[in-house]
């Protein structure tokens, strides 16, 4: 997808939201993707430009995961001049990556620990319940948006590497494949995780890859811990000499 001037984004998203004002970027490190947020008569809503697959296996997906009391928002399609973008009710809460600098170290566990108990039940999710749903293996996505997101060539092919060990085999989940502080939304308390963002990432993998994955922007040095609780909660193995391994590669 081509970035393409800001008055062509706010034009599209004034021709599905005629009544939207204040219609910015929201400063949020960590976004790769055209976001906007913006003021409509029915509250605020966020349009993400995005790929057209993306956008239409997103409106599925939310909805069902929505239903499945997942944290979060569901999404709408739209397309304007051959660009599609989704939209969904923006959600005030402040993402874990800014709440991090006033957080102490137990807070920041406990907000994991309500992340792992999220990525647990969307583990547990019946896959058969999305087999209706196209571009929802992990590697379908990966190869979309690879390129919005790293720009070397090595690195790419490393994480692709990486990724399609991943994405085959037993054991395949519904889970958040980039579960880190840019895509949670914390509570006021700094202890519970309210609302996933990036649904992109969220797709058919094994669990291995979406733990690894969460660890490898994770602040505190307690892996095997975060490890060990959720198994626990989750009743299943993981291979922590494979997560530690390519963390270590990957760090």
């Amino acid at each position: 997808m081509h970035k393409l001037p800001n008055e062509f984004y706010h034009t599209a998203i004034k021709s599905v939201f005629p009544d939207a004002t204040g219609i910015k970027t929201p400063v949020v490190s960590g976004i790769v993707a055209k976001v906007f947020t913006l003021q409509t008569a029915n509250g605020p809503r966020v349009c993400r430009f995005n790929e057209k697959p993306l956008v239409e296996r997103n409106q599925k997906l939310t909805k069902i995961l929505y239903d499945y009391g997942v944290p979060v928002k569901t999404t709408q399609g739209h397309e304007y001049k051959g660009q599609y973008f989704e939209s969904y009710e923006f959600d005030p809460h402040q993402t874990l990556m800014e709440a991090l600098p006033c957080m102490s170290d137990t807070e920041i566990f406990d907000t994991y620990k309500s992340a792992l108990r999220i990525q647990a039940n969307m583990a547990s999710l019946p896959v058969e319940k999305f087999s209706q749903i196209d571009n929802l293996r992990f590697m379908d996505v990966y190869k979309m948006t690879i390129s919005h997101c790293v720009n070397n060539n090595i690195m790419q092919y490393l994480y692709c590497t990486v990724y399609k060990h991943f994405s085959v085999g037993k054991n395949m989940c519904i889970a958040h494949t980039d579960l880190t502080p840019a895509n949670m939304l914390v509570s006021e308390n700094h202890r519970d995780i309210v609302r996933l963002i990036d649904f992109d990432a969220i797709s058919i993998c094994s669990e291995n890859m979406a733990i690894f994955s969460m660890l490898r922007l994770y602040p505190l040095d307690n892996i095997k811990e975060i490890i060990e609780y959720y198994q626990d909660i989750s009743g299943h193995k993981l291979n922590y000499r494979e997560i530690v391994c390519l963390l270590t590669l990957f760090n």
